[in-house]
């Protein structure tokens, strides 16, 4: 749930840990 800064338009990010949700990067 904490955004990590990112936008994604694919289903990973670049930051570890984080996951795509809605067009951005988030982690728990």
């Amino acid at each position: 749930g904490v955004f990590c800064g990112e936008a994604c338009a694919q289903a990973s990010c670049s930051i570890a840990g984080c996951e795509c949700i809605a067009g951005l990067c988030y982690k728990n």
